[in-house]
């Protein structure tokens, strides 16, 4: 369970580093996150996720839309899949595979 604090203390830690603990820890507590990448690892903070979970990161290349179809296939087999790259690719590059992968996959 989350809390939030009632007092804000300033952290001195980038906000790649959050992404990839909070990731972490969410995947230690649920084996079906998995995180996909657009080749993005290194600059995305990623890297002690992809460490600790090969198995469940999957560095996709440079085919964002490819990602994204990726993503809907395993979700639709119970995977609860994160995709990362950066916002242009993603909002120009992913609508058609969002529409017809996304768009088709069931949800239990």
């Amino acid at each position: 369970m989350y809390t939030v604090k009632s007092v804000f203390e300033k952290e001195a830690k980038e906000m790649r580093a959050i992404y990839c603990q909070t990731l972490q820890e969410l995947a230690r507590e649920n084996d079906k996150i998995a995180v996909l990448d657009a080749d993005l690892v290194g600059s995305s903070g990623m890297k002690a996720f992809f460490n600790e979970f090969p198995d469940r990161a999957i560095n996709c290349g440079i085919q964002e839309n490819n990602m994204i179809g990726v993503a809907a296939g395993m979700a639709s087999v119970g995977y609860k899949p994160l995709a990362h790259t950066f916002g242009p690719f993603a909002s120009r590059r992913c609508y058609d595979e969002v529409c017809l992968s996304g768009g088709s996959a069931k949800d239990d």
